[in-house]
C-alpha cells in the first residue's frame, strides 16, 4: 500500500493549529479526521478549504465544550465553514426517513456540521448506573451548572460513573447508544456534494476515533491497520497534551487513562462489534444503513481499491 499524494503533503505541512491531522485509510479515502480545528490560522484554514479541498467538516463536540471553545469571537475557520448545530431531533428525523433531505444546503460552500456524539440513549444507560439519591444530586448540579456555566455535574458525572466504567466501556456504550448520529454522518458522506470531508471532536481522539474505526470497518480497512490509525493518536495530541489534561482531567475530572491511545481501546470496539453484532456490515444494517448503503458510502469516500 503506498502513501498518496494528499498525504504527503499533510505530512510536510503539519498545520500546527490542527494537531492529529491525518487521511482515513492512509490516502485510500477522501476522509480526514483531526482534533479540533477552532485555532487554525487563515493560512491553515486555506489548506483545509483549497489544498485538501474540504468542503464539509463534521464537529462531533459536545454544546458545553462548544461554548467552553467559542471565547476569543470570530475564528478563521468560522469564515470559511458556516457551522450548523444539528439537533437530536433532526438527526432522528434523518434516520426515520432514511436521507439528509434539505439537512444542508445544496449552495453552501462550506459548512461545519455540529452533531453531539453524547445522545440521550447514551446518557440514559449512565443514568441507570446511579442511585435515585445521585440522580437527585445530579440535577441539582446541573441547575447550579445552568446559573453559574460551572461544570459541577460533568465532574459528578465523571467520578462516579465514566471513570468507574473506563475507557473500553466508554467507547463501547457509544457504539450501542449513538447510533442515530453515525447513520446521520455515514449518510452525509454517502453524499458526493459532501466530500473530501474533515471530521474532529476536541482531541480527535476518542468521538473522532471511534467513528473513524467504523468507517474504515465499513470500507474493508483491515483491522491491524484500524488499530495503528488510532494509536498515532499519541504522537498526534501531544502539542495539545497539556491543553486536554487541563480540559479532561483538571476541569472535568477524567483519569489520564482517557488520554492515552492504548491499542486495547480501540480493540474493544472491534471485538464488540463482532460479538455483539455479528459484523460491523449487520451493526450497521441494525439501524438503517443497510448494503446499499454501504456500498454507496464506499463508492463515494474511496479512492481507489482497498
Amino acid at each position: 500500500m503506498t502513501r498518496e499524494p494528499e498525504e504527503d503533503r499533510i505530512m510536510a505541512i503539519q498545520p500546527q493549529n490542527i494537531p492529529n491531522l491525518r487521511q482515513l485509510c492512509s490516502g485510500f479515502a477522501n476522509i480526514y479526521r483531526s482534533a479540533s480545528p477552532d485555532h487554525a490560522s487563515e493560512e491553515e484554514v486555506r489548506v483545509l478549504k483549497e489544498l485538501l479541498g474540504i468542503r464539509l467538516i463534521i464537529d462531533l463536540r459536545s454544546s458545553e465544550e462548544l461554548q467552553d471553545s467559542s471565547h476569543g469571537g470570530r475564528k478563521p475557520i468560522d469564515i470559511s465553514y458556516e457551522r450548523l448545530k444539528v439537533t437530536e431531533e433532526e438527526m432522528e428525523d434523518t434516520k426515520r426517513k432514511g436521507t439528509t433531505g434539505k439537512l444542508l444546503s445544496g449552495e453552501a460552500q462550506g459548512v461545519r456540521c455540529v452533531l453531539s456524539f453524547a445522545t440521550k440513549k447514551y446518557k440514559a444507560r449512565l443514568l441507570t448506573t446511579m442511585s435515585a439519591c445521585q440522580k437527585v444530586l445530579l440535577m441539582f448540579m446541573a441547575l447550579i451548572d445552568r446559573v453559574f456555566h460551572t461544570w459541577l455535574s460533568q465532574r459528578y458525572l465523571t467520578t462516579r460513573v465514566l471513570n468507574p466504567r473506563g475507557v473500553k466501556q466508554q467507547y463501547t456504550d457509544l457504539v450501542d447508544t449513538s447510533q442515530t448520529v453515525i447513520f446521520t454522518i455515514l449518510k452525509l458522506l454517502s453524499e458526493p456534494r459532501n466530500v473530501p470531508a474533515l471530521i474532529h471532536c476536541t482531541a480527535g481522539k476518542d468521538r473522532t476515533g471511534v467513528t473513524a474505526a467504523l468507517i474504515q470497518l465499513a470500507v474493508g480497512w483491515p483491522k491491524k491497520n484500524i488499530i495503528e490509525d488510532y494509536t498515532a493518536s499519541t504522537q498526534g495530541i501531544k502539542p495539545i497534551y497539556e491543553k486536554l489534561h487541563t480540559l479532561y482531567c483538571k476541569k472535568m475530572g477524567f483519569t489520564e487513562d482517557l488520554l492515552l491511545s492504548s491499542k486495547e481501546y480501540i480493540k474493544a470496539v472491534l471485538e464488540h462489534v463482532d460479538n455483539t453484532y455479528g459484523s460491523v456490515n449487520d451493526y450497521l444494517t441494525s439501524f438503517g444503513f443497510g448494503p446499499d448503503d454501504q456500498e454507496k458510502l464506499k463508492r463515494n469516500i474511496l479512492r481507489s481499491k482497498i
